[in-house]
């Protein structure tokens, strides 16, 4: 876990962490990487690192909740009603923070993006801060398996992306997306609307 509270001294020892691993990363692989070379590239104390993370994966722990939180912020009120643009939203953004997400990979931990979209869209409707589309939610089993549902799409759509080298636009990401989507949904209306094929003789009389 991290322990950082909201204060701009501790954050910027936080953020200088982060860059002094970010600089590790250049000539040695994460498992390699002491606590030792980040107090060195970092400037940052031993003591302050502990007081601060517990480990280096917690190091990306927060820098992802950090980002996360800015996109919450930036939700556009005409995006709460719609499930599909609130998806482009977060899509977007870390489209943007594509090097971010690139050293989650290359550090072999990129569930971490999935694990706290998770847990910051929980948060959310725990405080019931959710957006307004989540209201068609008809109870907390719904609400768990949407939450992992979309998630999971993001996650899944930010890590096709990146590693196809980044060549599609976001127009073109979520036109795959809302392909895929039209295509479950025709699936589901035939099998709903399938002729009834049993057998004239097995048929109750009327």
């Amino acid at each position: 876990m991290y322990h950082i509270p909201n204060d701009k001294r501790t954050i910027r020892s936080a953020r200088h962490i982060y860059a002094g691993l970010q600089a590790c990363l250049k000539t040695k692989s994460f498992e390699e990487i002491t606590i030792t070379d980040i107090q060195k590239a970092s400037g940052v104390s031993r003591s302050t690192f502990y007081r601060l993370f517990d480990n280096l994966s917690d190091v990306i722990y927060w820098t992802c909740d950090t980002y996360l939180t800015r996109s919450f912020e930036a939700i556009r009120d005409e995006d709460q009603h719609d499930e599909l643009a609130l998806t482009r939203h977060f899509v977007a953004f870390w489209m943007e923070q594509s090097e971010f997400f690139e050293l989650m990979l290359q550090v072999r931990q990129p569930f971490i993006l999935y694990q706290c979209l998770l847990q910051a869209s929980g948060k959310m409707r725990e405080d019931e801060k959710v957006p307004l589309c989540a209201s068609a939610w008809r109870d907390d089993t719904e609400a768990r398996y949407a939450l992992n549902l979309h998630a999971g799409i993001i996650f899944s759509l930010l890590k096709t992306w990146l590693e196809g080298g980044r060549k599609e636009s976001i127009d073109e990401v979520m036109a795959i997306l809302e392909k895929q989507l039209d295509t479950f949904s025709k699936k589901r209306s035939s099998q709903n609307t399938l002729p009834d094929q049993t057998p004239a003789n097995e048929k109750s009389p009327s």
